[in-house]
């Protein structure tokens, strides 16, 4: 086993180094995803807001109100192929997968720390 990694030991370095490559792109291409989901929570979270103090009503805003446009996370997205963090085999970049691969979990981890500091409760 070792004589045959010897003389091939270029070739599966370069798919090792390559395939790492690839699945670092799918991982960064996700964080963009979801960054871009997160920004339009935080945009329509600082409307709602701004509305409901002139209402004077505040209650927790759920994750389920807020309208997320996926074509635009889609657009964000710059590598055609997109992985979650603990995944190592890659997915085409898709409305549908990103649709399964992105959570409420997500969402609520990327948004519920910046939103408490801007005095928005916000709930899964």
């Amino acid at each position: 086993m070792l004589a045959f990694y010897e003389r091939n030991a270029g070739w599966i370095n370069t798919i090792v180094v390559l395939y790492g490559l690839v699945l670092l792109l799918s991982w960064q291409n996700m964080d963009r995803v979801i960054s871009e989901l997160a920004g339009q929570i935080m945009t329509q979270a600082a409307q709602i807001q701004s509305n409901r103090k002139k209402e004077s009503k505040s209650k927790k805003l759920n994750l389920a109100e807020f309208e997320l446009s996926w074509d635009k996370a889609l657009m964000k997205s710059r590598f055609p192929l997109i992985a979650r963090q603990t995944s190592f085999i890659p997915c085409k970049s898709s409305l549908e997968n990103i649709h399964l691969l992105v959570t409420k979990d997500d969402l609520f981890k990327r948004t519920a720390r910046k939103l408490a500091a801007l005095g928005i409760d916000i709930e899964k």
